[in-house]
């Protein structure tokens, strides 16, 4: 009988899947048993340690908690080239997320002072430390709170490949890294502003400007999220963790994309087109639909705002297709009609992103 695509691809990926399960339980079964009532660096690093020992794979492991690292893009560099060095197998530690510090802290829970101690904390521990001038005043390791996508995100930056990633009893994460290759140079804004590549005219690639809705990081995710999320019915990432709660808002209403008009300044995008998509989501395309994508210039407003063809993955592809089609035939007064169909279906009709 032979194996599905889906189970051929997860193989491809991962050609040490049994070799990766086999360490993760052991770590997840000494660290469940030994380690939650000392929770501290020198702990976990003993009792990976004494877990590992003797196994036929070489590793290195983290002699801290990942969140207290002062400079964690630095630290991670060094520990990529220090396995290019050694030429060792695998990078394990422990970090503790968001959201395994918001299940150990009660106090969030109560109704007012809560919101209050969650704001102290977002300010102290996840706005200052990415200031600079805070980490020249700040000597020691600072801790910091992490969302899970920021972190395996700066896995992804700095040259890793993402092996597993799991949780522990003791609210804390265990992650297993491979290293893949050089870490990234290009810079990374951790700002308001997403800048982030997009599939242009003739194929080329171009920054589109976003307000942030996804945790830092989150743009080097995306092939990741692709192989072990998939897509949902209506072509986004299925259960995607990436994106701040409050973004279901701003998405909706395409409040994130207002930056996207110095795009039309710049005359990368047009008012009425195509999506510009990711490189990733591009590839995963039938091949005549790339070719027909990339002869047009991608727009602020896409085509199935104008359609009522439904705003799954393959009516999305579909509105485009019959609006690629259209423009062909009348290259001059198609965006004209899908403008003002769409801003009818917007105001008039209620019709949001998908």
């Amino acid at each position: 009988m032979f194996a599905s695509q889906s189970e051929l691809t997860k193989h491809k990926i991962n050609p040490h899947e049994d070799e990766i399960e086999e360490i993760k339980n052991i770590l997840k079964n000494s660290l469940n048993a030994d380690f939650q009532n000392n929770p501290t660096p020198e702990n976990a690093k003993k009792i990976i340690l004494n877990s590992l020992e003797g196994s036929k794979f070489s590793f290195q492991i983290d002699d801290g908690f990942l969140q207290n690292q002062k400079h964690l893009n630095a630290h991670l560099n060094r520990i990529n080239q220090s396995l290019k060095n050694k030429n060792s197998d695998y990078y394990i530690g422990i970090v503790e997320t968001l959201d395994d510090w918001k299940k150990k802290k009660i106090i969030l829970k109560k109704p007012i002072i809560g919101k209050i101690v969650r704001f102290l904390y977002f300010v102290c521990y996840r706005i200052l430390p990415k200031l600079k001038w805070y980490q020249f005043l700040t000597f020691n390791k600072s801790k910091r709170l992490l969302s899970k996508a920021e972190i395996l995100g700066r896995f992804v930056y700095n040259g890793f490949e993402i092996c597993d990633f799991f949780p522990i009893k003791s609210n804390y994460h265990v992650f297993i890294l491979k290293r893949k290759g050089e870490p990234l140079k290009q810079s990374t804004s951790e700002g308001v502003i997403l800048k982030i590549k997009r599939i242009g005219k003739n194929g080329k690639l171009f920054t589109v400007y976003k307000l942030r809705t996804m945790h830092p990081y989150s743009e080097y995710l995306h092939e990741y999220m692709i192989n072990t999320h998939g897509f949902n019915e209506k072509g986004k990432i299925k259960n995607d963790f990436r994106a701040a709660k409050w973004a279901k808002i701003f998405r909706k209403y395409w409040l994130d994309e207002l930056p996207q008009l110095l795009n039309l300044l710049k005359f990368q995008m047009k008012l009425v087109g195509i999506r510009p998509v990711s490189q990733s989501y591009f590839n995963s395309l039938p091949k005549e639909i790339q070719e027909k994508r990339i002869h047009h210039k991608p727009g602020c407003i896409p085509p199935y705002v104008a359609h009522d063809f439904g705003t799954s993955k393959e009516s999305v592809l579909e509105a485009e297709l019959v609006y690629m089609d259209e423009k062909l035939k009348n290259p001059y007064t198609t965006d004209i009609k899908y403008f003002f169909v769409a801003i009818f279906k917007i105001v008039f009709k209620g019709k949001r992103s998908s």
